[in-house]
């Protein structure tokens, strides 16, 4: 269907088939795309020229919430980095942040504790306006370091400043040309503005630095994008063979599998992603689309059924499920089901074009018509006429 995956001509499916994730980065990507689903993963990235900390166990943390007064300003900055690393170790978070906070209280060019202060800021708190802040002041005291770069351009990415996290992904890489995870997220900086060509560079580059199953998982997509259906297969087997468990991977590559006409291998991998990942919606859907395809209408239903039964607020199984009322056809069922697609997606233009189909089966041409114009306001493509 057009808003969430690739439409599929009306005389191929007239189904969706669609990736793990909504034209979006995929969910278990090095950095956490705000906005976007994502998973956040605190690390605590020290600058070379900083040295290690050894953390003190959870019984010994100090209470770390009150002013740098009194007994606190004997407290060295490097204790009080120290004592924010602690915290943050047991998920301490504003605790952390007040450690870091004493820090540079006491040592105002501390661009270690501005550094990690924002680390904290944007990925426990959530506040990437004090996180950017954060990030602007350890450039500004460390300006040849590539962490902060780095870090900075994430939280831009999730302010939507995607120019500005480019340049920053680009300055880290100028600084430390290995660094695989500032290549693979300028990558997915690129996916999302749609320039493939450029993110299956940046991703070639991660792989022959750090070779990964999120790498190869990542161009495989962009490939998948570009056309290039064996390259994304062969990527996805790559992300398989090094992350066995890879649900999405499983599900993407069946994706391509079935552009390909590789219909048993499609249902093979959907439904191993299924196996991993029982409520999986993109897979339980492109399940159904694969049974649509090989003429399975009872198996595609079955599908959509689980579909609507598991995710009630997606709009995509309503929509597939009407349409498989419609082969079978029940076209008032198939109405109804995509009614309630629109009532939850009022812009998805292949269901107002399943839905004109099924309106003119009915004689209402008038709301037919109206259907149409609707899915060509919202970016249909008619199928060629044979």
């Amino acid at each position: 269907m057009q808003k969430t995956g690739r439409v599929r001509s009306a005389k191929q499916s007239g189904s969706t088939l669609v990736p793990a994730t909504k034209n979006a980065a995929p969910p278990w990507v090095v950095i956490a795309l705000f906005g976007l689903v994502a998973l956040v993963v605190i690390v605590l990235v020290a600058f070379p020229s900083w040295r290690q900390v050894t953390l003190p166990a959870a019984a010994s943390l100090p209470n770390i919430d009150a002013p740098a007064t009194g007994d606190a300003k004997n407290v060295s900055a490097r204790q009080w980095i120290e004592r924010g690393d602690a915290a943050l170790t047991n998920r301490q978070f504003d605790a952390s942040i007040a450690g870091y906070t004493q820090a540079i209280a006491i040592q105002p060019d501390s661009a270690e504790a501005f550094y990690k202060r924002g680390l904290v800021r944007q990925k426990s708190k959530g506040d990437l306006d004090g996180a950017l802040l954060d990030f602007n002041e350890a450039i500004r005291l460390q300006p040849n370091e590539p962490y902060a770069f780095y870090e900075r351009g994430n939280a831009r990415v999730g302010k939507g400043d995607f120019q500005g996290a480019l340049a920053d992904f680009g300055e880290a890489i100028r600084l430390k040309p290995d660094y695989a995870e500032a290549f693979s997220n300028r990558a997915l900086v690129h996916h999302q503005e749609r320039d493939f060509d450029r993110a299956i560079e940046d991703d070639s580059q991660a792989i022959r630095i750090n070779p990964s199953a999120v790498s190869y998982y990542n161009r495989g997509k962009e490939r998948y994008k570009k056309g290039d259906l064996k390259g994304a297969v062969e990527d996805f087997t790559q992300a398989l063979t090094l992350k066995p468990d890879f649900a999405e991977a499983f599900n993407d590559r069946g994706l391509a599998r079935s552009d390909s006409g590789d219909l048993d291998g499609a249902v093979n991998d959907c439904s191993q992603a299924l196996r991993l990942k029982p409520e999986f919606a993109a897979a339980v859907n492109n399940l159904g689309n694969i049974y649509a395809l090989e003429g399975d209408n009872d198996g595609a239903m079955r599908e959509y059924e689980t579909m609507v039964r598991l995710f009630p607020d997606n709009a995509v199984g309503y929509g597939n499920r009407g349409t498989a009322r419609f082969k079978k056809g029940d076209i008032d069922g198939a109405i109804k089901d995509y009614d309630r697609a629109l009532q939850l997606d009022k812009e998805f233009a292949q269901v107002y074009y399943d839905r004109s189909r099924a309106r003119r089966m009915k004689g209402d041409e008038t709301a037919a018509n109206e259907d149409y114009q609707e899915a060509l306001h919202y970016g249909f493509k008619p199928p060629n006429p044979k």
